[in-house]
Formats: C-alpha cells, structure tokens, sequence
C-alpha cells in the first residue's frame, strides 16, 4: 500500500529546503519510477493530516532549540508516527575545533545528536558516514547520490558543448562550484592555482560558484582572471539552479580539492555527478569521496594533495583537448547510464522498508509503519499472523470458521469448531455462491444458539488456543464475549481476533465505539442488538463500487446500500421480536480497540494481555492476547487516544 511520507528538510530562514533537501529526498521520494510506493510532502513543521512516516534531514530548522525538538518528538510519540534521520554529511565533526566557524553551533551539533539516538533508523550517503553515525544509531542504511535526469535538457546541453568545441575561440574556461564549508579546499591549492593562471592569464580564466566570501576570494587571487558568478536570487534553489547552471555555465574543465578531513572523509562523488552531468571533465582529489568513482585518465583526473601534482593535472587539461573531450565523453556517460534516478530511485524505498524492518524486528518495540507493538518479523500471510503464538500440537477452537476455516482439521490441526449453524446448513446456506468453496466447511462441533460458552463446551480451561475472525464487531455485549472465552482458555493460553477497520468496511459513516459504549451494554447484558443499532447498521452502510470492504488506498464511488426504508423496516423487525439479529454492532480501528480493552483491564474485567498486534492490511488487523495473571503492559491512554484521532484523520 502507498505510504505517505512527510520530509522536514533542512532551511534557511526563508523556508526554503536547502540543494541537499532536493537531491537526497525530495526528489528521489518524489520520482515517478516510485511514485506507486509513497506520496510525498514536505515542510519545515508536520503537516495538518496523517502521516506514515516522518524524515527529519541534517539540522531541521537553524532556528530551531531544544524545546522546538523536544515538542516535536512528543508530538511524534503520542501520534505514533515514526521518524528516520537523514543526512549527507558528518556535520558532527564539521567547524568542530575551537575558532572555527559557527555552524553548527554547539546547540544545533546536539539536536543532531538526540535526532539521529532517537530515530528509527538513519539514512546517510556513504558508508563512511555510517561508520561515523553509527556510534549513535545501529540501524543506518547507505544510499548514494543520483541525480534527477528529469532537471537536465541533455539535447540542449550536447548541442552548446559541440557549438563550443567547434569555435574558434582558443581561451579556456576553469570552473569549481562548492558552498561556503569548502572554502579550505579551494584554499588548499591555491598555490598551485595562482601560478597556473598567472602563467596562462591571456589564454585562461577561472569562474567560482557558491563560495560566499567573496571578499577572501578575490584577496586570494588578486589580479588573476577570476571571477565569482552570482546566481540570481529567484534562481538558487536546487532545480532552478540546475537549469541556470546548464544555461550559463560554460566550462571546459572543473576542480574538485577535498583536503583530508573527518567532515570531508565522509563526503560523497556529488561534485563528479554534478560537472559529468553537464558534460564537463574534472580534476577530483584522490580522497575517499571519488578515487571509488573516478577512474585516472579515463573519466576524470585525480590528484593527491601535493602541489606538484595538481599543477601537473592543471597543464594536462589545459594543454590536451583531446583528453578533456575523451574524459568528459567517458564521465557523462557514466553518470547517465548508473547515477540517474530513473533506474536508482527504488534504493529510496528499499533502505526505508530496511530501516523499519529491521526495526520491527526489536523485541518490545514500535512498529514503525504502524504505531503497534510488535516483537516479532512481520509474518507474510493473513493466517500466519492469526496463528503467530499457535502450535499446531495444541488443543484450540475455532469461532466462526463457516467456509473458510483458519485452523483446519484435515492440515492436522487439533481443533474443534463452532458456528451458527452446522455443516449441513452451512453447504445449503452458501452452495452457488461464487468465490465460496463448499467443500472447505467442516463439521461443526458445536452450534451456538446464545449460551454461554462454558456450558455450551463442557467446561472452562479447556483450550490453548481461540480463535475468532469477525466475531467480536457482531456480539451484543463485548465484555462478556471476551470472559467468556478468557474461562474457556487454559493459563497462558491464546485468544487470537481478527477485527474489521471501520475506516475500510462498510462501517465508513457510523462513529467508532467507545470505552462506554462497551461498558454500557456489559451493565445491561445485552442478549441483542438495540433497536438504534440495527437501524444504524443498514442505514449506513456504504459499498465502494459495490464492495462491502476495501484497502486503504483503493478509490472509487461510495454508495448506501440498503434504501433508508428498508433499514427502517429492519429496525421494526427488530423492535418486535426479542431474537439476535446478525449486524455490527462495534466499530473499531487499531488504536481505538486498543484503548477499549487496555480500559477493560484497568477495570479489572477481562486478565487477558495484549501480545501481539498487526497493523491494517486490507480490511482487518490482528490481535493476539494471552490469559495470564501478571501486571499487564498497558498503553498510554492519551496517545492511544490521540492515535486514534489520527487514524480516523486518514480515513
């Protein structure tokens, strides 16, 4: 099912997302090639509807202090949304040392630290950024960067280079691009730079892109031919920027220096997919971030950081045209072929689905695509996870099994049924109905006409295990169900439901039960329905293209049913005769049935413990109980409550 995923991207104080923002999540988790997976949106607070998931990227808002994210965590906890941290860079370890300067402060270096410890999971680039991040979260998965092929007009960018390369213009142009935290490394070859282009000042002028002093620019280069191009304001962030840079950036080689840092050791090649994108040969220092990409003299050139040997690459380039076209021919075609999104943007979704998998599977914690509580890797099947805490070998019984028994006798399971009717009328009531395979039903141990279910087994202790698909929703009288089958199991035995979500059934317009609801019909031990809930039960139900039941995101024409005058005439029927008439009579969702029997043992009439929940898929959730007489693991009442809201939010 589509997820819908929230980014709170990093930014500046106009709120805008910063180019990391684009190229690491805002494009990838919005490229159509996934778009069947996720739906995206974004901003710098959480959205005002319901959410599956929340990505916090780098710093979040530089404005942002301790009770800004304390309020936010909160509020993702008492949602039950989970979080992954993003980031691209070690900016743990960047400005670190006293006097450097002061990003990130020692305030917003902190907020980093509680987002990527408290996180799901961590999403970075390279895996020495993993090694870095994962002394503050184990569950970290790598995903490089890859461009948008959807922001490059490679038609319009062949023809200028070719235009260029066929005029008879003989001066060549050097170009470096980097934000202001990689001034000291263009400061790094300075030397080797100042008297290359002093010796060729008549034949080669440098552009810089991005570095914002610049002031110490031009004091570094003095009377040299450089100059810093400025992108207009309307144009700086990430995609219109690509498209400036294709239409004003006119380079016949570029620079990349990284100097060996613990900020730079974790960086990516973004700079070699940047210039390869636009055709444009590189020199690239052979640190870690590109010697695994760039292949000496044959996509790009590398350089150690001796002066010599950038010098040297510096001649190299300028003086052999032959070679930057080869490189750049080489480069772009790489970059095009493997570092495009359109055949890499899935590795997005793999490494979320990873991070909440692997979180899931932590004993006594979150699911994190849910907000239930699991211990366990999520079973595949629906009978799997009915039958998650089942031996085979044990003694059961099945409620309602009708054509389509979970736990059946003839695979070997030791079970007995029960069901309102017995096999006989069972085949006769649902012969010729399609998609019903008659030859499923199995005898009938015992048919329920109302009792007790004590004495209508023989007995209480008697069953390991109970299972029960759709009951609960139908009983009069909730409390007395779940009693009745709490006497009826062993110690430590297995009551197992499966339970309509009203968001996805037929139940769409009625409200969701209440803690008192349920009380209430427990003090006046309903037999039967009310005559308001049978009236309700057909004077609201609604069918999605004629489907009494659907999947979160399945779309199409909700319609009534049942003509209000017929619902009606149910509910006269009902007034006169004192007989249980089957509708639903509960409406639940994950969080709010939760809520419900979490109060049921605060009031001490059920001792049966919640062990295992599932999350929606298709119609219905799961959840498995255990009798026992221990303290039980209550959820907090408020952010079940507030769950439930959101929950009904998504509806």
């Amino acid at each position: 099912m589509k997820k819908r995923i929230h980014v709170l991207a990093e930014c500046g104080a106009d709120g805008k997302p910063f180019g990391a923002s684009h190229i690491r999540l805002l494009l990838p988790l919005s490229h159509p090639s996934i778009q069947e997976k996720f739906t995206l949106s974004y901003g710098v607070e959480l959205p005002g509807f319901s959410v599956d998931l929340v990505v916090v990227e780098r710093g979040w808002r530089h404005d942002a202090d301790f009770s800004d994210q304390a309020r936010l965590l909160k509020h993702l906890e008492v949602l039950g949304i989970p979080y992954i941290y993003a980031t691209d860079d070690n900016l743990l370890d960047l400005n670190s040392q006293p006097g450097a300067p002061d990003y990130p402060s020692a305030r917003q270096r902190q907020i980093m630290i509680r987002f990527a410890r408290e996180a799901a999971g961590v999403l970075v680039s390279t895996d020495a950024l993993k090694c870095r991040m994962a002394r503050l979260n184990a569950n970290i998965q790598v995903v490089g960067n890859y461009l948008d092929e959807r922001l490059f007009e490679f038609d319009a960018l062949r023809n200028r280079l070719e235009s260029r390369r066929a005029s008879d213009d003989s001066s060549l142009v050097i170009g470096y691009m980097g934000t202001y935290s990689h001034l000291e490394d263009l400061l790094m070859i300075a030397e080797p730079l100042r008297r290359f282009l002093h010796a060729r000042k008549d034949s080669v002028r440098m552009e810089i892109v991005g570095i914002g002093d610049e002031a110490l620019v031009r004091g570094v280069f003095n009377e040299l031919p450089v100059r810093v191009l400025k992108v207009p304001v309307d144009q700086v962030e990430y995609p219109k920027f690509m498209q400036w840079m294709q239409r004003e950036v006119k380079w016949d080689f570029a620079i990349a220096p990284l100097i060996e840092s613990g900020f730079n050791d974790c960086k990516s090649d973004l700079k070699f997919l940047d210039y390869s994108a636009n055709n444009i040969p590189g020199i690239y220092s052979s640190t870690r971030s590109y010697v695994d990409t760039v292949v000496n003299k044959k996509n790009g050139l590398l350089a150690s950081a001796s002066p010599d040997e950038w010098r040297g690459a510096l001649e190299l380039l300028a003086d052999d045209s032959a070679l930057r076209l080869s490189l750049a021919d080489e480069a772009f075609s790489y970059v095009r072929k493997h570092r495009m999104l359109e055949t890499n943007a899935a590795r997005w979704g793999e490494a979320i689905d990873a991070i909440l998998i692997a979180k899931t599977a932590e004993k006594n914690l979150t699911n994190v695509w849910s907000g239930q509580e699991v211990s366990f890797s999520i079973p595949a099947t629906r009978n799997e996870k009915i039958l998650a805490l089942v031996d085979v070998k044990d003694f059961g019984l099945e409620i309602g099994p009708s054509f389509s028994p979970v736990a059946p006798k003839s695979q070997g399971f030791n079970i007995q049924t029960l069901d309102h009717a017995s096999r006989r009328d069972l085949i006769r009531k649902y012969e010729g109905v399609d998609g019903v395979d008659v030859s499923k039903i199995e005898e009938v141990d015992f048919v329920w006409k109302g009792e007790v279910l004590p004495e209508l087994i023989g007995g209480e202790g008697k069953y390991d295990y109970v299972i029960a698909s759709h009951v609960v929703e139908h009983t009069p009288d909730l409390v007395s169900f779940l009693q009745q089958c709490e006497a009826i199991l062993k110690d430590g035995g297995v009551l197992s439901l499966v339970i309509p979500d009203k968001r996805y059934c037929f139940d769409y317009f009625r409200g969701i039960s209440t803690t008192g609801d349920v009380l209430q019909a427990h003090v006046e031990r309903r037999r039967v329905h009310t005559v308001g809930t049978v009236l309700d039960h057909f004077a609201y139900q609604v069918f999605l293209d004629g489907k009494p039941s659907w999947g979160k995101d399945k779309t199409g024409e909700l319609a009534f049913s049942v003509a209000f005058d017929e619902a009606l005439r149910m509910a006269e029927a009902a007034k006169k005769q004192d007989e249980y008439l089957d509708v639903h009579n509960w409406r639940f969702t994950p969080s709010s049935f939760r809520l419900i029997v979490d109060d049921l043992v605060r009031m001490g009439l059920i001792n049966l413990h919640v062990e295992r929940e599932y999350p929606t898929f298709g119609c219905e959730f799961f959840v498995s109980f255990v009798k026992r007489d221990a303290a039980a693991a209550l959820k907090d009442r408020f952010v079940m409550a507030s769950r439930t809201a959101a929950e009904l939010r998504a509806q």
